[in-house]
């Protein structure tokens, strides 16, 4: 692997999460058969898929030192992208109210946060990534001048920042909308309630 400056990271990590989001938006456009913008952000990115690739990519170096067999990296892959999603699902809906995908009904299924089907999967995308994404990525990284380099990823993060408070701010309203509207309706259901025991009061 390159050892890589801070901000070709950065590079990488963008790119693998619109690679991520153009992947996952493909294959759930495909099932639903219309166009789905995966994730909660506005913008094409699923952060999930470049923390994933950074975890992977520091999971692969650490299983190197002892053994270079694949399929060690790929159960490795599967483990901690397994994790990973587990504990983006906990955090998305406690934080925003909201599931963001759901595996309930699907084998091996854990919380429907998880599932057999997913893990194998992240597996899969480990291999990708590992043997088969990360040379050409880096490659043509390495190629750009780090003074380009340096200003995407500046600008890509400052898009990135606006795209997460901006939807995050649209999410909570969101759930603040759903909570009032849920308070009305059990405060009309409280009302009827009880004229309709003090009608049937009087009738007696």
């Amino acid at each position: 692997m390159f050892a890589l400056m801070f901000s070709q990271w950065g590079a990488l990590f963008y790119s693998i999460c619109f690679f991520g989001w153009c992947l996952e938006s493909l294959i759930v456009s495909i099932q639903k058969r219309r166009f789905v913008n995966r994730g909660f952000l506005r913008g094409p990115v699923l952060p999930i898929y470049g923390i994933g690739m950074l975890a992977i990519l520091l999971t692969a170096a650490v299983i190197r030192l002892f053994t270079s067999n694949p399929f060690c990296i790929y159960i490795g892959g599967i483990l901690v992208c397994t994790v990973l999603e587990y504990a983006a699902g906990v955090f998305l809906e406690r934080v925003f109210q909201k599931k963001y995908w759901d595996y309930s009904g699907e084998i091996g299924q854990f919380q429907s946060r998880i599932c057999l089907k997913a893990s194998l999967f992240w597996g899969f995308l480990t291999m990708l990534v590992v043997y088969v994404l990360y040379m050409p990525f880096v490659s043509a990284i390495c190629a750009c001048p780090i003074i380009w380099i340096r200003m995407a990823d500046a600008a890509f993060t400052v898009v990135f920042a606006a795209d997460v408070v901006a939807s995050a701010i649209d999410a909570r309203r969101h759930v603040v909308n759903i909570t009032s509207r849920d308070e009305r309706t059990e405060r009309w259901i409280t009302a009827w309630i009880m004229q309709e025991m003090k009608a049937a009061g009087d009738a007696g």
